[in-house]
């Protein structure tokens, strides 16, 4: 029977003077627990107060999960009683009596949905030394606050609980009964991480790090397709060999490949996604490998000048396209046999490699820094070609940068000088273009070298410290690869257990 149909609705001025969806309560939460399994859309909370004097019993009904809770209360007729008597009447429950601020908030699915923080005081069990959540179901969590017994105006406590040695024990224990900011901000977290199906908060401030990080950096790199801002904002020297011919084909092919790539990347990790529009996180997979591709082999063509083109810099270049392509390989070969936890660590090293780049700049800077201190400096080889085209190209005096030219680089100010290759210091000074350029130059490989060793560990040591969670997706690739056939369920992919000396996998426990 429904709830409304026991309770005989009266305002309650003390809870709209002082508190919200709140009142001294003695009582407990039940709840149906075949309702639960089909669809939580009720809760219950059969309350005893005394308030301004009069003994109430109270009723708070979430009607429905998405919408706000709403307390009925009414003071105890003999029509009600028969109402109460014939109406709903609550399970047996475990002896929950508590003392504290209750929040609930509702878990289903993969993500949770707030109740608008229902707030009931309740007394502590004599089961129960301090207070403690109270357990209703994995769907349903609450936190206990203290409160003290003084502090709530115009209600006392019922005659059948003053000699309570629990409550006794913890009376003095008392909190604001207005919300503090901290509450308000984890509910609000919670709420925020909860919406986007992310189901522990950890993982989603570790998403929005990384895809905020990512995102960031994609969107500052979008205005680099227009070349002329790429000449204006590059490294000094750089625009020498991108201005023209392959290396200017690759760069806009790497360019305008790699930024929606980059975009689009952050959308996979969204699990709402891929729960609910499987079809969507499937297509923006397999775009994201063709645009992987093509932005691939636009590195490969730039490399050969891409800061100097070194050969630490070119064996860094190819060692990442092949960790890259290798990785993101083996994840669609393990998500076609529905391995889906070795699917997700391949798809995270993958990412993990590529976000290498922006750890890329903080590297290159600070090495770039470090070599232009040294007490000898470091020199790179450059063409005198491109050092009076760095000095002389954009410059705001032409004069004066010749005057420049020909006191730091005389050589290369004779005639036939084109190809004459000279020393440049490498140091951080503004005055100097082509230093500046070659102290870059001469640190970016040991940057990307940095930058992709520590996200491979970083990646390796996140897994290593997931493992429940790639348990529970073996669990559920095992569910799938039965259902569809595969010899071998749970194993049906590319595991440790096919190529090491790892036992087999036991299967659902």
């Amino acid at each position: 029977m429904p709830a409304d149909s026991v309770l005989a609705r009266k305002p309650n001025n003390f809870l709209e003077r002082h508190l919200t969806n709140a009142t001294l309560i003695t009582g407990q939460i039940d709840h149906s627990e075949d309702e639960m399994r089909k669809e939580p859309k009720h809760i219950y909370v059969r309350q005893r107060a005394v308030i301004d004097d009069r003994p109430c019993s109270c009723y708070m009904q979430q009607v429905d999960h998405l919408n706000a809770s709403t307390i009925h209360t009414y003071f105890p007729t003999k029509k009600n009683k028969q109402r109460e008597s014939g109406g709903f009447t609550p399970r047996p429950p475990k002896p929950e009596v508590v003392l504290g601020v209750v929040s609930i908030v509702v878990q289903r699915q993969c993500h949770l949905l707030s109740l608008s923080c229902i707030n009931c005081f309740f007394f502590f069990s004599p089961y129960h030394s301090e207070a403690k959540p109270v357990g209703l179901d994995e769907r349903y969590k609450a936190v206990i606050h203290p409160v003290s017994i003084s502090e709530i105006p115009g209600a006392s406590i019922p005659l059948d609980l003053q000699h309570s040695s629990t409550l006794a024990h913890n009376s003095h224990l008392s909190i604001p009964l207005n919300m503090t900011f901290a509450e308000s901000f984890l509910q609000g977290f919670s709420t925020v991480h909860n919406s986007i199906g992310y189901k522990k908060g950890y993982n989603f401030i570790l998403w929005f790090i990384f895809a905020g990080a990512l995102l960031g950096f994609t969107l500052a790199r979008f205005s680099f397709l227009n070349f002329d801002v790429f000449e204006s904002d590059s490294v000094p020297g750089q625009w020498y060999f991108t201005r023209m011919g392959r290396d200017k084909v690759g760069l806009l092919l790497h360019l305008a490949a790699v930024l929606p790539c980059g975009i689009l990347v952050i959308l996979q990790f969204i699990p709402i996604i891929r729960h609910k529009w499987i079809l969507l996180h499937r297509i923006n997979g397999y775009i994201i490998f063709i645009l992987l591709l093509i932005s691939h082999a636009g590195a490969l063509m730039i490399m050969e000048h891409s800061f100097g083109g070194g050969v630490d810099i070119q064996s860094a270049v190819i060692t990442l396209v092949i960790a890259c392509t290798v990785s993101f390989c083996l994840a669609l070969y393990n998500i076609r046999y529905k391995q889906l936890e070795q699917h997700r660590a391949w798809m995270l090293r993958t990412m993990f490699y590529m976000g290498c780049i922006i750890t890329i700049r903080i590297c290159l800077i600070i090495s770039a820094s470090i070599l232009g201190a040294l007490p000898n400096l470091r020199h790179d080889i450059w063409s005198c070609d491109q050092v009076r085209f760095t000095f002389l190209n954009g410059a705001s005096d032409a004069l004066t940068a010749s005057e420049k030219l020909a006191k730091l680089f005389p050589q290369c100010t004779t005639p036939n000088s084109t190809n004459i290759m000279v020393p440049v210091p490498a140091s951080l000074n503004l005055s100097n273009p082509a230093s500046a350029g070659a102290a870059f130059n001469l640190s970016f490989g040991t940057g990307i070298w940095i930058s992709f060793m520590l996200h491979a560990l970083g990646v390796e040591i996140y897994l290593r410290l997931t493992p429940k969670e790639a348990e529970r997706l073996r669990q559920i690739s095992y569910e799938r690869q039965l259902a569809a056939g595969f010899k071998n369920p749970g194993s049906a992919g590319l595991v440790v257990e096919k190529l090491g000396d790892a036992d087999p996998w036991k299967g659902p426990v």
